[in-house]
């Protein structure tokens, strides 16, 4: 059984160093079983947040705090979301006693996707152009972003630009050492991770 308790236990909850390797699950039919291929599922609906952004966000938050860049004097974290990206970030700045954490979003954003920000205790801010936009565009919400992020830590506006990864990809996959395996599929910001 795990229990989390004391003044870290959310904290604790959260950190995959402090919790059993999360399950796979084989699926029992597929199209390629006639190949002898078994294909698994890595079960990250289970993490405690319910999205698989919870890991990166809660790697750059801490990696930001041992390089001082997250500290008690930061008043404020941006992200460029309005996803399970800057929730998870929500989530975790406030689980580790950190700043008020501030998304970039679209004026396209439906009412409903902003009450749920808020209701995850996010400042928003809207921006004006299209929602997906370069970073260099001046008129969208990642530019913003950066700008703002000269007076705050900034999570970065892109995952693809981030290089704080979660070091939490793939050590409960560990059992897998005793099966041979020729193919292992990765999402892309796992892959620019290696």
């Amino acid at each position: 059984m795990n229990v989390f308790s004391g003044k870290t236990a959310l904290l604790d909850f959260y950190n995959p160093d402090k919790n059993p390797p999360l399950p796979l699950v084989e699926l029992p039919s597929h199209p390629f079983e006639g190949d002898n291929v078994r294909i698994y599922a890595k079960m990250l609906t289970l993490l405690p947040a319910g999205n698989v952004k919870s890991l990166p966000a809660l790697n750059m938050l801490m990696r930001a705090s041992e390089a001082g860049e997250v500290n008690d004097s930061t008043e404020r974290i941006v992200e460029y979301s309005s996803g399970n990206t800057v929730i998870s970030l929500g989530i975790v700045s406030k689980i580790m006693g950190g700043p008020q954490v501030g998304a970039y979003i679209s004026n396209k954003t439906s009412p409903q996707k902003m009450e749920l920000l808020r209701f995850f205790g996010l400042d928003l801010t809207l921006f004006g152009g299209p929602a997906q936009v370069e970073p260099a565009d001046v008129n969208g919400g990642i530019y913003a972003a950066i700008q703002d992020d000269r007076t705050s830590f900034g999570a970065e506006a892109d995952l693809s630009t981030r290089t704080r990864k979660p070091t939490y990809d793939g050590p409960d996959l560990k059992f897998m050492r005793n099966y041979q395996i020729s193919t292992f599929l990765l999402p892309q910001w796992a892959r620019q991770e290696q």
